[in-house]
């Protein structure tokens, strides 16, 4: 009898072991499911939000590259002219004034322009507040007047780096300038050339793009220097154009890879964005190459890691929830098989005791 309770005593011992194992192999299986599957989602979810973030910067690009050619098309139509040709001022004048109304019902930001002749001086002048302050300046030093002079006859424009307004209407903001030269009786006579001021050309162009108030936008000149930024375009607060003396290359030099003139994405932890927005988390963001005539720029679309999981949120909660429950589960069906054990051992104990005291009875009843 007490061989045979010692061995149920090992196989009791032994289906305790085996079932202890059987439970911490599912636990283990299901917590590397829900770790997995939280991988997989979480790596999904970036992707998209990458993929996102390129298809706004594509749509950016070809805003941007389209209001350049519109411009080229329309300062190369004005160059045409023999008023503007010759120098004629008082159509000249209302040429350019025209030009200038036409644009502005538009919307778009044109912020001046201006007709210079051969020696370098603005002649005419025309801004959104009828103004001349222009007139009279010698630009005969500017990168574009030089341009200009060197140019053949040709359909060539000139559009510059972002630079500071040294006067005028713009003065001290940041412009582009878009100039053609200007030729009469086949001889260079000067050129005409627009100004646009980059805050309103960015802001204009750029925030429809923005649809999430946690994105980021910055355009990048091909020396890396921040040409416009927004923190977010959704937030009518958000100061435009005021990062262009930041250059993005000497903060961090990874960024170096966006300027290659191809696109893509990437998922970095900059000290850019930690610098110039106070964001210490990593970022996801999408490039893609802008080409404005002898221009090279980038477009940046950016999400913090951060935000763009909030996503995913509501499901890695329903995934807390099941694993918790899971857990559980388990935890109950073990107590539960450990509790029967022993409840089982007990009625095995009491039944056992109670047939060797009915043998022991039958036992004293037949000695009597």
């Amino acid at each position: 009898m007490k061989k045979k309770n010692f061995f149920l005593k090992i196989r009791v011992f032994d289906f305790r072991w085996i079932l202890s194992l059987v439970l911490l192999l599912f636990t283990s299986i299901v917590a590397i499911y829900y770790l997995t599957l939280d991988q997989q989602s979480e790596q999904t979810i970036i992707n998209q939000v990458a993929n996102r973030n390129l298809t706004i910067a594509r749509s950016g690009v070809l805003s941007i590259e389209d209001f350049f050619q519109d411009r080229k098309t329309e300062i190369l139509l004005l160059a045409q002219s023999q008023t503007i040709q010759s120098l004629q001022e008082q159509e000249g004048r209302k040429l350019f004034k025209l030009f200038i109304d036409n644009l502005f019902d538009q919307q778009i930001p044109l912020a001046d322009i201006n007709r210079v002749d051969k020696n370098g001086i603005i002649v005419w002048s025309t801004d959104t507040s009828d103004s001349r302050s222009n007139e009279g300046t010698d630009v005969n030093d500017r990168e574009y007047f030089n341009w200009a002079k060197n140019q053949a006859q040709s359909e060539e424009v000139y559009i510059s780096k972002p630079l500071t307004a040294r006067g005028g209407l713009l003065k001290g903001e940041a412009i582009i300038n878009i100039a053609v030269p200007v030729y009469y009786q086949e001889l260079f006579n000067g050129l005409i050339f627009f100004s646009f001021s980059m805050p309103t050309l960015t802001e204009k162009y750029l925030s429809p793009i923005i649809t999430s108030p946690s994105a980021l936008s910055h355009l990048v000149n091909q020396d890396g220097s921040i040409i416009a930024s927004s923190q977010s375009f959704t937030d009518k607060s958000a100061v435009l154009g005021q990062s262009t003396e930041i250059n993005a290359l000497q903060i961090d030099p990874a960024l170096q890879k966006t300027l290659t003139g191809s696109e893509g994405s990437l998922i970095h932890s900059s000290p850019l964005f930690t610098q110039t927005l106070g964001i210490n988390d990593k970022i996801i963001t999408s490039y893609s190459p802008v080409k404005v005539a002898n221009n090279f720029w980038s477009l940046w679309i950016s999400t913090p890691y951060s935000q763009a999981l909030t996503i995913i949120k509501p499901l890695k909660q329903k995934q807390s929830l099941g694993f918790s429950l899971i857990l559980i589960g388990l935890a109950v069906i073990g107590v539960t098989f450990v509790f029967g054990i022993r409840l089982a051992q007990r009625n095995a104990f009491v039944k056992g005791f109670n047939q060797y005291q009915l043998q022991v009875k039958k036992l004293k009843q037949k000695e009597n």
